[in-house]
């Protein structure tokens, strides 16, 4: 329902990015009408050049970028590294990380929460995305990721902290030096509508100086009522490369996205069926001097159970041994109203999202034996959330909006340096990176007040509802809807506040012998933050192309 989205729309903004979708397509026209007209001149005779060819082709990707710090193959590198390329996020029109990772190996999506915590590998719950190598605390979507690399495994060595079960670090696109670009439009079921652009150049008389522009604009509804995404994106990066030493990247990316995709209906039905019928073993354990009979336990049951499905599945463990799930898989469609398109968090279920990041790199080349990279990046990221609650309560009405909604801003600098040495020696390729990081960030967290005042009272099994409790006892078979957008009041942005600061320094070793056939990974990575805590973790690895095209690693 397009009348319930967040009063935060920027339509100046929305402006803009029509406006440059727009010139998108002149300047493609007179592109196109330059190259018309160049095909009666005169034919140019170019100097001789190497062309090289490489095995990717199509979905297929034969070498990582960044996962170990050093350009490697896939099929050399001694670690379980998978590649999503960027003819795959296109060809299947994928807009966000989380829809992009539902086709890798190993990787759970969880569909209640849509950032890096609802992903999951091998088992265990990411904690973060990471952008060319640096960590991400939100996003992303895909209008500028060039790939996407799904490390497997632990992988600290590299990037730092990060979980047992790998990590998710995604490319993005960067100026290349040509002149032409893409705008896409698309439309689809439930008033899909996207339009994107992304065109690149060099500066007219001056090669040696490329650009890029990629924006887009998203407005689209979803097949579960309520949902809704209005976003958009902007990225722009200049690059300067006036010779084979010197190569700078300076880039700017902002997003913003406001939107209600909070479509779970998770709860376990065993629960709401002994909330009405309490069993007798669990009434004979609870049975004492101050609740006699078993009505005085139903009803000591009942009060404790209706809001927290927690308690129940305590109180099962307690009398049974075994703790009940409070999340099942079975077929909820019937316990809400309209099935499965029913949204439990209604219309007030909003979001915001605002995302800067300002990048530059900077590397060098001086010699075939040496090079040097030196990286700086800085996100700052602010979100406002009506956050609904994700399980009914036990007489399965359904608390749908929080006490307090919950507001963050965060910032993150992160400043490295790295140095990669290559030689040849003895028969066998060496190549040693090492470098350090300093990683800084702070946050904090605040809450809008809610004023319940302005709610109409309602009743529920003979009870008359008023103030918080319309909210928390919300009946959606019964009560009229509720928009709860026009409750929020006055921010308190002081609610909690953090920081940190990160130091590293890191080390890899690779080498490549017998034709590339024997490749070993040697590394290992220290870290320090501000309260003095330190930790060094290493990592070894091999790999051996026993024949061609089957290659063991360890």
């Amino acid at each position: 329902m397009k009348s319930n989205k967040l009063p935060y729309a920027s339509d100046g903004v929305r402006y803009i990015i029509g406006a440059l979708l727009l010139s998108g397509i002149s300047i493609i026209s007179l592109n196109a009408q330059e190259a018309l007209k160049g095909e009666t001149q005169e034919a140019v005779v170019m100097s001789p050049f190497e062309v090289k060819s490489t095995e990717e082709s199509g979905y297929r990707v034969t070498d990582s970028k960044t996962a170990t710090g050093i350009a490697m193959e896939l099929s050399k590198t001694p670690l379980s590294i998978q590649v999503i390329s960027v003819d795959f996020l296109e060809d299947l029109n994928l807009d966000s990380m989380n829809e992009a990772l539902r086709y890798s190996s190993g990787i759970m999506i969880d569909e209640f929460n849509r950032d890096a915590s609802g992903v999951r590998i091998r088992g265990f719950q990411s904690t973060t995305f990471y952008r060319n190598g640096v960590r991400r605390s939100s996003g992303p979507y895909t209008d500028s990721v060039d790939r996407v690399e799904v490390i497997k495994g632990p992988s600290s060595a590299f990037f730092g902290q990060s979980i047992p079960g790998g990590l998710i670090n995604y490319i993005t696109k960067i100026p290349e030096f040509k002149t032409g670009g893409d705008l896409k439009l698309s439309y689809g079921s439930y008033d899909y509508m996207k339009a994107k652009l992304d065109y690149q150049g060099v500066l007219p008389g001056y090669d040696k100086l490329a650009f890029r522009f990629i924006a887009s604009n998203q407005d689209s509804e979803d097949w579960r009522r309520y949902n809704y995404i209005d976003r958009q994106f902007i990225n722009g990066q200049v690059r300067w490369k006036p010779n084979s030493v010197v190569d700078l990247l300076v880039g700017y990316e902002w997003s913003e996205s406001r939107e209600n995709l909070l479509n779970n209906g998770r709860t376990n039905l065993q629960f709401h069926d002994d909330w009405a019928n309490p069993p007798a073993d669990v009434i004979n354990h609870f049975r004492s001097s101050s609740r006699p009979t078993d009505a005085d336990v139903i009803a000591y049951l009942q009060g404790r159970w209706n809001t927290s499905i927690g308690n129940w599945a305590t109180d099962i463990t307690a009398v049974r041994g075994i703790r009940p799930p409070t999340v099942t898989t079975g077929d909820l469609s019937s316990f809400y109203p309209e099935g499965r398109r029913y949204n439990t968090g209604g219309p007030g279920g909003n979001k915001l999202f605002r995302d800067k990041a300002f990048d530059v790199s900077l590397q060098l080349h001086p010699a075939s034996w040496l090079d040097l990279n030196l990286t700086y990046n800085y996100t700052e990221s602010f979100a406002d959330r009506d956050q609904p609650f994700g399980f009914p309560n036990g007489d399965r009405t359904v608390p749908y909006a929080v006490t307090r909604q919950r507001i963050s801003w965060s910032y993150q600098e992160v400043t490295s340096a790295d140095v990669l040495l290559t030689k040849e020696l003895g028969g066998i390729r060496h190549r040693l990176l090492f470098g350090g990081q300093i990683d800084k960030g702070s946050s904090r967290q605040g809450s809008r007040r809610i004023d319940y005042s302005s709610l109409t009272p309602v009743m529920h099994n003979g009870v008359l509802l008023t103030g918080a409790n319309i909210l928390r006892f919300y009946d959606p078979f019964n009560h009229p809807e509720i928009d709860t957008s026009p409750l929020f009041k006055e921010v308190n942005p002081n609610l909690s506040r953090s920081s940190s600061k990160v130091t590293g320094i890191y080390a890899s070793y690779q080498a490549s012998a017998f034709n590339d056939r024997l490749n070993t990974l040697i590394s290992f990575r220290k870290e320090k933050n501000e309260d003095g805590l330190s930790g060094t973790v290493p990592s070894f690895g091999v790999n051996y192309e026993v024949i061609p095209g089957l290659t063991v690693f360890g």
